[in-house]
């Protein structure tokens, strides 16, 4: 749901379409087996760069500018995917995902840094705890304790980006929906 403060924003990289594929199979499984998790949509899956809260027009045209001067300046990037982890940790994960791994290019954490700091110069306060690069599968339901099979067979893929993205997010019943609201070249 939008505020009265304006957008729910957040930037991202989307994934690639078949790798949505080949993870809502994984996904599949899991909502099959493991109870208390509010699992994601295979086609909402995406990388989170910085998680920016709701945001008035001016704010939100400011961001596209810093997102604009940062065009181009890393190129495509290619990622594989890793193992499956919890946040804080897998024995009592409030949060389910797959770690990824840059294998190419310039750094993906070095160019998010870069773009902290300028939202920072913004005003905004975007997260500052070291970046783990994740797509998140679930959010474990509180006070719920989950056992994930021991079998789970993560795809072993690899994608390439060649965009990153400022998102709108809006929260309903039924899941968060997004929209992509500018989309930019690395």
């Amino acid at each position: 749901m939008e505020s009265s403060k304006g957008k729910r924003l957040f930037i991202a990289f989307k994934l690639p379409q078949e790798i949505k594929v080949d993870l809502n199979k994984l996904l599949k499984e899991l909502k099959s087996s493991t109870r208390g998790v509010k699992w994601c949509d295979s086609q909402n899956l995406h990388i989170t760069l910085h998680f920016l809260g709701s945001q008035d027009e001016k704010s939100e045209l400011a961001i596209i500018s810093i997102m604009q001067s940062l065009a181009g300046k890393l190129g495509q990037i290619k990622f594989k995917l890793g193992q499956i982890g919890g946040f804080p940790d897998l024995k009592n994960p409030r949060v389910i995902f797959i770690a990824c791994q840059q294998i190419n290019g310039g750094s993906a954490v070095s160019w998010r840094s870069l773009l902290g700091f300028r939202l920072v110069d913004l005003g905004l306060a975007p997260d500052r705890r070291a970046w783990q690069t994740h797509l998140t599968l679930g959010r474990v339901k509180d006070g719920v304790k989950i056992n994930l099979p021991v079998n789970l067979a993560v795809p072993k893929a690899e994608f390439a980006l060649n965009t990153f993205e400022l998102m709108a997010s809006k929260l309903t019943p039924s899941g968060a929906e997004y929209k992509i609201v500018a989309s930019f070249a690395l």
